[in-house]
């Protein structure tokens, strides 16, 4: 079974380096750099985890995390 996660940091050094974890880890993945794309993401690509930054251009953290936990339940 595809497990997917979604890494949402507008940092690229730190998107890179959670994304090549969770690779290592059988994750399929998916990145954004700010919280707008992030949402579109997680609505597109259906994430089984989501790692989001709390600071993040467009719309913050808690912001995109209120959105997305309307459409979805990833940890």
């Amino acid at each position: 079974m595809e497990r997917r996660a979604l890494v949402v940091d507008d940092a690229l050094e730190f998107r890179e380096l959670v994304a090549r974890i969770l690779r290592r880890e059988g994750f399929v993945i998916e990145t954004a750099s700010d919280g707008i794309r992030g949402v579109e993401l997680a609505r597109s690509f259906r994430p089984d985890v989501i790692v989001l930054d709390l600071g993040l251009p467009g719309i913050d953290g808690i912001d995109a995390c209120r959105q997305i936990r309307g459409f979805t339940d990833a940890y």
